[in-house]
């Protein structure tokens, strides 16, 4: 594949991470590439940091408006035939587009997905269940349940240009979801996710600033309405009966949203997740521990995460102190 990528970093206060993010993009061997790095905003020295690096990056700065916003102003201005998005935070695994460029083919309605490892802050491998793709057979194209039930990244991704400009690029007005939002618009455009089992895409683990911390309540909100959206856009194929497992498991990321929000102190928000997940698989929408999902048979989800953050006060506390003694 002789197209172009264009490489399309967005940083918000990532002064810590933005370089290696970049260094990553500038060290894939792929000769046909641009690296475009779009700045929402940062109050810290995150832009000094990205204006170093001249022309070898298409820089822009733009006022403090979502990650939503940047990713389209990227877009708008990449010249590749391909886009793959990089969050300021982690990296491209070494060799990645050529990985890419080897397993594409000549459709412009197929999205390739290559697998993620994790690193901490340091670079170093660690072990994580973020970013996992559903069972498939190795190169087979995924189906719509399981992208619905399963994944709502587009890092990792090769995404032909013309179709992500095609359905309009990202809906401004969510900073959360978003990926989700533009994977249901993909799919009704008939879109094609085809996992290449190679990896290409390095998610760091870290204690900085994340998107789903301190995250507002409208901002769950409008998640829980693409999780009833893409429900009820495929039900009738959601609950026959050889689509249970794909069923439950959607139903079972629901229920953990809405755990996430009792933990916010959002009750009401996460009622309606909890509401949704039951509505979506019964019972077996229950997600937590044996010992947790036992408990939710006699006490309210809300009371069950509330009891969990007593139990686990002591560890969080105990895990701070060896931070503060190293």
């Amino acid at each position: 594949m002789a197209h172009t990528i264009s490489i399309i970093i967005t940083c918000y206060n990532r002064e810590l991470f933005i370089a290696d993010a970049i260094d990553s993009a500038l060290a894939q061997g792929y000769e046909n590439k641009e690296v475009i790095v779009v700045d929402d905003g940062s109050d810290d020295r995150s832009w000094a940091v990205i204006s170093a690096y001249g022309n070898r990056v298409i820089a822009i700065k733009q006022d403090n408006i979502g990650v939503s916003a940047a990713r389209n102003n990227g877009v708008s201005v990449a010249s590749g035939d391909y886009i793959v998005f990089l969050d300021s935070d982690d990296r491209l695994e070494p060799g990645a587009l050529g990985l890419y460029a080897d397993a594409s083919s000549s459709s412009m309605t197929t999205i390739l997905i290559g697998k993620c490892r994790h690193i901490d802050k340091h670079g170093t491998l660690v072990r994580s269940d973020m970013y996992r793709l559903p069972r498939h057979l190795a190169f087979s194209p995924l189906r719509d349940l399981q992208i619905i039930g399963a994944w709502a990244s587009n890092c990792a991704c090769l995404i032909p240009k013309k179709l992500l400009s095609g359905i309009g690029g990202y809906d401004t007005r969510l900073s959360l979801g978003e990926d989700y939002d533009v994977n249901l618009r993909l799919l009704d455009v008939g879109a094609v996710f085809l996992p290449i089992e190679k990896v290409t895409y390095q998610v760091r683990i870290h204690d900085g600033p994340k998107l789903t911390r301190n995250v507002s309540r409208e901002r769950y909100d409008g998640v829980c309405r693409l999780f009833r959206r893409a429900w009820l856009s495929r039900k009738a194929v959601f609950v026959l009966p050889e689509n249970r497992e794909v069923r439950v498991q959607f139903a079972r990321w629901v229920w953990s949203t809405g755990r996430t929000c009792y933990r916010a102190g959002f009750r009401e928000t996460g009622d309606n997740f909890i509401g949704l997940a039951v509505e979506i698989a019964g019972p077996q929408a229950r997600n937590g521990s044996a010992v947790v999902r036992a408990a939710y048979s006699f006490v309210t989800p809300h009371l069950v995460e509330g009891l969990v953050e007593l139990v686990k006060l002591p560890t969080t506390y105990l895990s701070r102190l060896k931070d503060v003694l190293r």
